[in-house]
């Protein structure tokens, strides 16, 4: 078994710039090395330490589906146990499926799933309903979205991270934005100038390119360009999907108090269903389940909610990033 990289308070510190605060220039490592005191090669050479040890997924840009065009929705299943193993691999086959997971609860297996359109997200999910053949399904779209954005304190100095600006106004998707998603989708490598490769798969002018994924943020279609982080190997062994009863008038309220904890990842509003009351999903992220447990009851004492589900991950089958405009 390969030895699990111990981070040091530096390496710690640096996956937290390369979460939130990536610089988007032609030297983006060097620029984080001089506000860490640290050579561009020491950023390099790390990076690379801590990609080969799994500890960081990928870097790269990190879209808004809806505002790209595409649906998606969170999609729960009721199944026998003995079949969600299977379950979960035939679901993990569907290439819009970007999150799949086996949970300790009635509900069992649950999945995100997006498409180009409604129709084809329709198609995906019936043909997913005759293979599986669930006891029960819940299709839980997202209604309101009051925070998403996983950013794992590494180092402990971190802030509340807060959510990004919303545009002030709506902008149309042209087709030079479409060419810089699909290139900023590309995974960077440590190198020193690592927008290099993608300028030139694309023909597309380096400073252009950048300019171009600025633009992007401006314009609200990427929410912002850095690195996802394998939870698990970065010591985020914990995570839990909480779901909230949450009287109709009091969702606005709960949320924005919900999203204020650190430890949220994700919080939006879903649909009320026959057999299930809960109202708002927050997804919390800790060391140990202790910790999560602790951002729950603090979530509850600060709203006055006691009535909520835990749903706690044991297996995860999928966990990968939507690709947008790319051919399966």
């Amino acid at each position: 078994m390969r030895r699990r990289l111990r981070i040091s308070h530096p390496q710690a510190r640096l996956l937290d710039l390369l979460q939130d605060g990536f610089p988007l220039t032609r030297r983006p490592f060097l620029s984080i090395g001089k506000s860490m005191r640290r050579s561009e090669d020491w950023v390099l050479t790390n990076l690379g330490k801590l990609m080969e040890e799994g500890v960081v997924r990928e870097i790269s840009g990190i879209f808004d589906s809806r505002k790209l065009g595409f649906v998606s929705t969170l999609v729960a299943m009721k199944l026998p146990a003995r079949r969600v193993d299977l379950a979960g691999k035939i679901v993990s086959r569907e290439p819009g499926v970007s999150h799949n997971y086996r949970r300790d609860h009635e509900f069992n297996l649950w999945f995100t799933v997006t498409a180009d359109s409604q129709a084809a997200l329709t198609r995906t999910l019936g043909k997913l309903r005759t293979r599986l053949r669930p006891e029960r399904i819940l299709v839980l779209p997202s209604l309101r979205v009051f925070k998403i954005g996983v950013s794992f304190d590494m180092s402990g100095g971190k802030k509340t991270r807060r959510n990004r600006n919303v545009p002030s106004r709506s902008f149309r998707l042209t087709s030079f934005d479409t060419k810089l998603v699909v290139a900023l989708q590309r995974r960077i490598v440590p190198v020193r100038r690592p927008f290099e490769s993608a300028a030139r798969e694309f023909d597309i002018e380096e400073g252009r390119l950048i300019a171009g994924a600025k633009e992007l943020i401006r314009k609200g279609f990427m929410r912002r360009f850095g690195a996802v982080l394998r939870h698990r190997n970065a010591g985020f062994a914990a995570n839990a999907m909480t779901a909230w009863k949450i009287p109709k008038n009091d969702v606005d309220a709960f949320g924005r108090i919900a999203s204020s904890f650190p430890q949220v990842s994700h919080c939006y509003e879903r649909p009320v269903l026959r057999g299930w009351p809960y109202s708002v999903f927050v997804m919390i992220h800790g060391r140990t389940k202790r910790q999560c447990k602790e951002v729950m009851e603090g979530i509850a004492d600060k709203t006055g909610a006691r009535d909520y589900e835990i749903l706690y991950s044991t297996k995860e089958y999928k966990k990968e990033r939507v690709r947008y405009f790319v051919q399966a």
